[in-house]
């Protein structure tokens, strides 16, 4: 862990290389608009909303960017709060779980993923099923959940 932020030292070197190529006139600045994809390719899995909230005091600038530095504190800020991403995670899973019973069917979740909040392509949804599917079709969501975390 680096000294001023809760990231790995590898993740903010990898961050650092991201944030220079997206700086494309070497001026130390990234647009706001590539807050999402610096962020993601850090291993970050932000919302949508995340990114625009995390952004929307630099669009007040005239030049609409940020600098690493606070980009770095953007991702810092993103990475305290896991134990709340989890819960909230826990706890969309527990509304198809009507019974509580700590699985649910494979193919609801594909639906879900595919139809519901930030979408994912059908693509995108059968490599995440396939990396969590137990043999009998049902997801264990306590373990997807892990799974899921355990990307960003």
């Amino acid at each position: 862990m680096t000294e001023d932020t809760q990231l790995p030292e590898l993740q903010v070197v990898e961050m650092k290389e991201v944030f220079s190529l997206l700086d494309k006139d070497c001026d130390g600045l990234i647009p706001v608009e590539h807050l999402g994809p610096a962020l993601r390719s850090m291993g970050l899995n932000p919302t949508e909303e995340a990114v625009k909230a995390a952004g929307e005091e630099f669009k007040s600038r005239e030049n609409r960017s940020l600098n690493f530095e606070e980009c770095l504190k953007i991702a810092t800020e993103l990475v305290k709060e896991p134990d709340e991403t989890e819960e909230s995670l826990r706890e969309a899973f527990r509304t198809f779980d009507k019974e509580r019973i700590g699985w649910i069917d494979s193919a609801d979740l594909r639906q879900v993923m595919i139809n519901m909040g930030e979408r994912l392509t059908e693509e995108e949804a059968s490599d995440l099923i396939a990396d969590a599917n137990g043999l009998d079709g049902h997801i264990q969501y306590g373990e997807f959940i892990k799974l899921i975390l355990s990307d960003r």
